[in-house]
């Protein structure tokens, strides 16, 4: 059993890590705030091991109290400025290796904050298919197995919150 035994849940945190960064980056767009509520996820996730049940997938269940993790930490602080952003890995999968135009990566990096400032306009039931599909790299069956919604569902909220970031940035991008 892993409840208690730290040198095992490393491994769980060292396979994890990034991805849990990831989605806690997309959802919260700020890489202190996403380090912080990484850690905070991983505290929780160790103190809750003894009520994960064994024969089910080990991820879903830890996206499943990220998300609720994230929930909680962004309606705690809500609407605090983004005013400093360091360049996230994030940004750096996005970038092209081949482009050193330091024009070109300041555009990118632009672009990639205003897209993560929508998303994060975006009401819940949007917002949090977008951060599983898209900043976390979810698939639309395994982003519905996690909020509860059949694949159509996910798919007809990706294609809404699409079109209202559409209109949101028309002419900005």
């Amino acid at each position: 059993m892993l409840a208690g035994d730290r040198d095992r849940f490393g491994i769980i945190v060292r396979r994890y890590e990034r991805t849990v960064l990831r989605l806690a980056f997309g959802y919260l767009g700020n890489r202190d705030e996403a380090t912080d509520a990484s850690q905070e996820i991983f505290l929780k996730a160790f103190r809750s091991l003894a009520s994960f049940q064994l024969d089910r997938p080990f991820l879903p269940w830890l996206y499943s109290l990220a998300l609720n993790t994230l929930r909680t930490r962004r309606s705690r602080a809500a609407r605090i400025a983004h005013s400093e952003r360091e360049v996230s890995d994030l940004e750096e999968s996005y970038a092209d290796p081949a482009e050193s135009d330091p024009l070109d990566l300041t555009i990118r990096s632009e672009q990639l904050r205003l897209v993560r400032d929508g998303v994060s306009l975006l009401p819940r039931r949007l917002r949090d298919p977008v951060v599983l599909y898209y900043f976390a790299g979810l698939s639309v069956e395994e982003t519905g197995q996690l909020l509860g919604l059949a694949s159509p569902n996910v798919k007809s909220r990706l294609f809404r919150a699409r079109r209202r970031l559409k209109g949101l940035f028309a002419g900005r991008l």
